[in-house]
């Protein structure tokens, strides 16, 4: 559907709405997901063609806000700047109840910073965490391949800490019924639940949504270094699978800002007050 539309044009004469009418045949058969996917492809085609002097500006950067999103109730997630620092904020009230355990807020936090599979959380191993090159060295949980998750300063403070908690058995964030085994498949939606945001406003898997829009949309990361930190499979120009360690170090200063700008949306809601959640005992 590309190449037959835009294909044939000169680089320089392709504008934002060209792109848009594309796309629009895409959402109008109701294949949303397949639309937001073409525009990062046609994004990173343009952000080489921008790089390499054959363009001068990315006319599928502007088209974010213009998509139509699915609603889909199981992947419901918070993806607008206000949402998110409210969430953020709401985690940090939560964790001042006497009920919460410090393995739940962990793995709160370390979901909204990493945006992995909550598989990936749960059964993540003190093993698997290499502090002297501030990463994590596991398998991805659907694709079974080797996966790194680069670590910002905030993670690494929120793992010493609960290192001083967990660090007697194999699991980073174990079982309230005991370490020998992960943190329950439903911890963290229960926690969600518990802070008063509903089914249909945010899930766990809604994080790993909330930070591919975000990254996208707010922080303007290239969309192949994304999804290759979701760890989806993503080929190059030639159709060549990226190995764990392609883009390292992108990765690793996208997860850094990522961090810095959930700190800065969550001091934006402290500013607005935006927090009124109920919290429940979890």
């Amino acid at each position: 559907m590309v190449f037959p539309t835009i294909g044939k044009h000169q680089v320089e004469s392709i504008k934002p709405i060209d792109i848009l009418d594309l796309l629009r045949k895409l959402e109008d058969n109701n294949i949303l997901e397949t639309a937001h996917k073409v525009r990062g492809y046609i994004k990173s085609t343009f952000q080489y063609a921008v790089l390499t002097g054959r363009a001068e500006s990315n006319p599928a950067s502007e088209l974010g806000g213009a998509m139509r999103t699915s609603k889909a109730k199981h992947l419901a997630a918070l993806t607008t700047p206000k949402e998110v620092g409210a969430l953020m904020l709401a985690i940090d009230y939560y964790s001042m109840s006497p009920a919460v355990t410090p393995v739940v807020v962990a793995a709160l936090k370390c979901s909204a910073m990493w945006f992995c599979r909550q598989k990936e959380i749960r059964f993540l191993e003190w093993d698997q965490i290499h502090w002297d090159k501030a990463q994590i060295e596991t398998i991805a949980a659907k694709t079974n391949a080797s996966f790194i998750i680069p670590l910002s300063r905030q993670a690494i403070e929120v793992l010493k800490e609960l290192h001083k908690v967990t660090s007697q058995g194999k699991y980073v964030f174990p079982s309230a019924r005991g370490d020998s085994r992960p943190l329950s498949e439903n911890g963290v939606n229960v926690a969600i639940r518990a802070m008063g945001f509903s089914k249909e406003q945010m899930c766990a898997h809604g994080f790993r949504s909330m930070g591919r829009t975000l990254l996208d949309e707010a922080l303007n990361y290239p969309p192949h270094i994304i999804e290759q930190q979701l760890a989806h499979v993503v080929r190059d120009p030639l159709g060549r699978a990226y190995n764990r360690t392609q883009h390292l170090e992108q990765r690793r200063e996208m997860m850094q800002h990522w961090a810095d700008y959930l700190d800065k949306l969550k001091h934006e809601a402290t500013q607005g007050n935006v927090i009124s959640a109920n919290f429940k005992q979890a």
